[in-house]
């Protein structure tokens, strides 16, 4: 048996037609979803993109949760086993951020191949003026960076086959039909759309805004929109949904190729998303905290070889592909790994119960430090803002206001705090340091004891270990030629 994991970066669980939304245009998601076993409760784990990463490839939440970091020498991975059982293991991406600046997400794999031009790559070194932009670059996320890169990776395309998703899909399938006599194979592709920058080609956008003028925001800087001119917000979503559809239309392609060549019957299809993302909703943009379903609400599907189709409300995180693939394939993990996720095999054969009561979405805590933190807690019921300030908490009931609009809190004291006391034990149980959990406790006495308590070289590590290569700092970006010595 086969298998393909098929991850779509940034891909909103309420923009895929088969889950309720009657606007946005997903036929093949759709069709899909009415041949696989669909997870309604999917939810990110770390966050966001090469965090996620981490999660799956690695079966772990991290010691709460995997920085944004390369994948470290050490780390076994799931196609690494999957590669030491005797599958051809194959990684065709177009997320720039798998391997750049050495981030090592290819190193698993037999082979890789990186369709260039999204994002941070740095792709080209053209002339791009003010004149390539569609918007005013004080509007754009990261203008002197990554930004300017993005619009000079994409400025000069002119067909729909031009563009990355198009070029990824059909890599992804060719790859197909050079290596299906392969006795089996482990295809994983990595989609960086729908992420932005949200330009897809205008008949996509047309769509859903047709006939707009004005400025077109398809970097948009992260936070608030509120200032911005309501057409502006409305089209940047319209962007957002076009790009949905265009992505929807290649996988779509994708799908089908794996049919032609009677490859479908015996391959096991995942397609699933790291985390959403804010397009007008709430009057923001990006991935700001706090982490409403807008956000930690995520696409989870699996198509089985003569697996009936069927929706579930079990909860699932990132974590859990590892040990289910395994499962499936019959592959055993090394009982020394550490694996933190939970297979989802016993649920797929008939078993109703959950393996899991809650979900949890959270960018890395490397240390404690004041006004530091947000949890996103997610039960059956209810969706829980967790802070180390006991004052910033807030809680929604999903079941009578899932646009998560009236915090409840004060209402449902109890819920609240059985619901942080659920996170203090996801802490413990993933590993979290005395001084981390100290902190979540709000307790400034017990955090203090156990910094003093701490042995010197512990708590060092704790504090600064996994700082290494936590992000990119604005210096490790290569400024642009143009924006980043006076914008044009």
């Amino acid at each position: 048996m086969n298998f393909v994991v098929i991850t779509l970066d940034t891909l909103r669980y309420d923009f895929v037609g088969a889950n309720g939304n009657d606007c946005i245009r997903t036929p093949n998601l759709d069709r899909f979803a009415r041949q696989a076993v669909c997870f309604d409760r999917a939810y990110a784990g770390s966050f966001p993109t090469v965090p996620y990463r981490t999660d799956v490839f690695t079966g772990r939440f991290g010691r709460p949760f995997h920085p944004w970091a390369p994948l470290a020498w050490e780390a076994v991975t799931l196609p690494e086993l999957m590669r030491n059982a005797g599958y051809v293991t194959m990684l065709v991406h177009d997320t720039p951020h798998l391997v750049n600046y050495g981030f090592g997400f290819d190193r698993p794999f037999h082979g890789w191949e990186m369709i260039r031009g999204q994002e941070v790559d740095r792709y080209r070194t053209d002339k791009v003026t003010r004149q390539h932009l569609k918007f005013d670059p004080d509007k754009m996320r990261f203008a002197d960076t990554y930004g300017a890169q993005s619009v000079r990776n994409f400025f000069d395309f002119a067909a729909e086959e031009d563009h990355c998703t198009p070029r990824l899909f059909q890599t992804a399938a060719r790859w197909l039909e050079r290596n299906r006599e392969h006795e089996r194979f482990f295809l994983w592709i990595d989609s960086f759309s729908p992420h932005e920058p949200w330009d897809p080609p205008q008949h996509y956008v047309d769509l859903y805004d047709p006939g707009y003028e004005g400025e077109v925001l398809t970097f948009p800087r992260y936070g608030s929109v509120a200032h911005l001119p309501e057409h502006e917000v409305r089209h940047m979503r319209a962007l957002y949904a076009g790009l949905v559809t265009m992505t929807d239309r290649w996988v779509g392609y994708f799908l089908d190729h794996l049919n032609l060549l009677g490859l479908a019957e015996d391959t096991v299809v995942i397609i699933d998303s790291d985390h959403g993302t804010y397009a007008g909703d709430r009057l923001m943009a990006g991935k700001e905290a706090p982490h409403y379903q807008e956000i930690c609400h995520t696409v989870h599907m699996m198509r089985l070889p003569g697996k009936e189709a069927a929706r579930t409300g079990a909860i699932w995180q990132p974590a859990d592909l590892m040990p289910t693939v395994l499962e499936l394939a019959g592959v055993d993990a090394p009982a020394d790994l550490g694996v933190q996720g939970v297979s989802a095999v016993p649920l797929l054969r008939g078993d109703p119960a959950s393996a899991r009561d809650i979900a949890v979405t959270a960018g890395a805590i490397v240390q404690p430090q004041p006004g530091a933190g947000h949890a996103a807690i997610t039960a059956r019921d209810w969706a829980f803002f967790d802070y180390p300030d006991p004052a910033r908490r807030a809680l929604f009931d999903l079941r009578n206001d899932p646009g998560q609009e009236r915090n409840v809190i004060a209402e449902h004291p109890a819920v609240a705090a059985d619901l942080h006391d659920a996170f203090l034990e996801f802490l413990a149980k993933h590993e979290a340091s005395p001084h981390l959990i100290a902190y979540w406790k709000g307790d400034a006495a017990a955090l203090e004891a156990a910094i003093a308590a701490a042995d010197t070289p512990a708590y060092a590590a704790f504090r600064g270990g996994q700082q290494r290569g936590l992000g990119l700092t604005p210096r490790s970006f290569v400024r642009s030629p143009e924006f980043g010595q006076g914008r044009p």
